[in-house]
């Protein structure tokens, strides 16, 4: 799957991989000083959870954009990708409600960090990137 993907959803990717990890250590450390170590579990699964979807959320903009691009009519391409922009929103939507039910086995703080994480990935990315 990664394989189809331009080198810039690559490296996106990368950071969003690169962002789980330290997010997981540095709520590690903080969990131990402030809390207990009963939220660890939790804490780790809505990383790695937020973080997957970060990342499905990059493939789908991905092959969004790609399809969008390939269609000639402008209104029919406009509108493909409107609605593929909803389908996102309702798949970062669909990750929160998730989290909350299966709210104490997944902290929903952290899914909602790890969903943050396509964001910041991208940025990290126009940070280092000046093309």
């Amino acid at each position: 799957m990664l394989s189809n993907l331009s080198k810039t959803a690559k490296v996106i990717i990368r950071n969003i991989a690169i962002l789980g990890a330290a997010e997981i250590v540095a709520g590690l450390i903080l969990i131990m000083v402030f809390f207990g170590a009963w939220l660890i579990p939790g804490h780790v699964l809505g990383i790695i959870f937020g973080s997957l979807v970060s990342y499905a959320r990059v493939v789908h903009l991905e092959k969004s954009i790609n399809r969008s691009v390939e269609l000639a009519d402008k209104v029919a391409s406009v509108r493909y990708f409107r609605v593929r922009y909803f389908l996102r929103i309702l798949m970062t939507i669909a990750a929160v409600i998730a989290a909350l039910l299966m709210h104490p086995h997944v902290n929903f703080i952290s899914v909602a960090v790890g969903l943050f994480n396509m964001t910041l990935a991208a940025y990290i990315y126009k940070l280092f990137n000046k093309e």
